[in-house]
């Protein structure tokens, strides 16, 4: 019986972590999540460590995935983080696919990602900021330019 209760306890305490609702924002659409999951990891050969969380579903009849991170070997729980493009220690990054088209921080934005902690745990605020659409590069297919479509975007992520 208290094997039981240590086990239930344990478990209560684990996905106390997982319980809290991160909500964003496309264009105005409201979208809510549970299940963004995250990782710490060095980049090996990049000289880059990123810790990053990604989102992957369909809400209101659009398929979405979400990454967000940080170039930093941690989730940081305090401080203000530029929302940029290039890869530099302390820099947050994003980036959203919606139904096969894939949108970036464009290279000139200058967004903060404001990052706190409650209840223990890491709260990300993302200032509302625009996205652009990536295209391939006709000149280089192994790279992609920035189109004119865009979406805008915001986020409270735990």
């Amino acid at each position: 019986m208290a094997l039981l209760a240590l086990i239930a306890l344990g478990f209560i305490a684990c996905s106390k972590s997982r319980n809290r609702k991160s909500t964003f924002y496309i264009n105005g659409i409201e979208y809510e999540t549970r299940k963004f999951e995250y990782s710490e990891t060095d980049r090996v050969g990049t000289g880059h460590e990123l810790a990053d969380m990604v989102y992957s579903g369909k809400q209101h009849e659009s398929d979405i995935y979400v990454g967000f991170g940080f170039y930093l070997p941690y989730f940081p729980k305090a401080g203000q983080f530029p929302l940029r493009r290039y890869k530099q220690s302390g820099n947050a990054v994003l980036g959203i696919i919606l139904d096969k088209e894939m949108y970036l921080v464009p290279s000139h934005n200058t967004s903060i990602v404001w990052a706190t902690e409650e209840d223990g745990l890491g709260k990300y605020v993302i200032e509302p900021t625009w996205l652009r659409i990536q295209l391939p590069d006709p000149n280089d297919s192994s790279k992609a330019i920035e189109g004119n479509d865009s979406i805008h975007f915001s986020a409270i992520i735990y």
